[in-house]
């Protein structure tokens, strides 16, 4: 594999420069000389990432002195302008912003930055600024490849094809454009695949209201769900948590000889009754269902389960 990078520029425009700053690639520094760039995982783009999380194109960046204009293409992404909202950018949306940024992808950072002055720039051990460095960084892509890795390398495009993409940019959507709707329904997502089924949302304005309890074996769960959609949404929505962390609950006082697990699914109790879905059992539990190797008993907000 081979990777080259253009080191002249004209004189009166000082390309921004691409800083990894979290990530696999932490510390590795490009000069972006080109108008447009698109980084992903994999090998046709301009940055290849080899990180977890990153879609096969993920975003374009469309560079010029001072801002740049990103677009979310294969993911979301968190993008944090100096003194400014973090803005968060679903697949599809795009957001231009002048320079200094940081993007964020998963646990992906990216910093893009005004180069500094050629004549006043410090020599950095990362920077690709010679033809050996570039030839070393090619050498260790090439490696990293045949270990069963991927390396994060920068490929020129067709010189013909740059002008016309740069003349006519796809319109970039608004960030505004995530609705409450759609935030309800990312927390309502992500409250069904944590098993968090006792918590429930209220709209109230600008903000999403959360309420129930959970129980304390998973209240860091909701507090990473609540920081995940202060990145995602926080700019334009906030998430309001009125949710109480639940006692510990005592073992229900059930005792089973036996479970079908067929059809009609049932358990035998200790007086060798049969007892279905629905069935109420002392202490106010009610057997609320069985599956998987799984007995589910419910008390109002409370869930026990048996695993066999």
């Amino acid at each position: 594999m081979t990777a080259l990078i253009s080191l002249s520029s004209p004189s009166d425009f000082r390309s921004p420069a691409l800083s990894v700053v979290g990530g696999v690639h932490q510390g590795v520094v490009l000069s972006l000389d080109k108008p447009l760039y698109t980084l992903g995982s994999a090998l046709h783009c301009d940055l290849v990432l080899s990180d977890a999380d990153i879609a096969k194109e993920h975003l374009l960046l469309r560079v010029s002195d001072h801002e740049v204009a990103i677009e979310a293409r294969g993911g979301d992404v968190l993008v944090v302008g100096k003194g400014a909202q973090p803005v968060s950018l679903l697949m599809g949306s795009g957001h231009r912003t002048r320079l200094p940024v940081e993007i964020h992808i998963g646990s992906v950072r990216l910093s893009l930055t005004q180069a500094e002055n050629p004549a006043r720039a410090a020599p950095s051990a990362r920077r690709l600024t010679s033809t050996r460095e570039i030839g070393w960084l090619c050498l260790c892509a090439l490696t990293v490849l045949l270990l069963g890795g991927s390396a994060f390398a920068l490929q020129d495009k067709p010189d013909q094809v740059l002008p016309s993409v740069a003349a006519t940019p796809a319109p970039l959507a608004s960030p505004m454009a995530v609705t409450m709707a759609q935030a309800r329904q990312w927390v309502e997502q992500r409250l069904q695949a944590e098993d968090m089924h006792s918590v429930v949302l209220a709209e109230a304005g600008d903000q999403l209201v959360a309420m129930g309890s959970v129980e304390r074996s998973k209240k860091s769960r909701w507090s990473a769900l609540q920081q995940a959609f202060d990145q995602r949404f926080g700019a334009q929505w906030n998430l309001r948590s009125s949710v109480t962390v639940r006692a510990e609950i005592a073992a229900p006082r059930v005792r089973f000889q036996a479970v079908w697990f067929g059809n009609d699914p049932y358990v035998i109790n200790d007086n060798g009754k049969r007892l279905f879905p629905g069935a109420a059992l002392p202490d106010n539990w009610v057997l609320e269902r069985i599956e998987a190797h799984e007995v589910v008993l419910s008390r109002g907000e409370e869930r026990f389960t048996l695993t066999l």
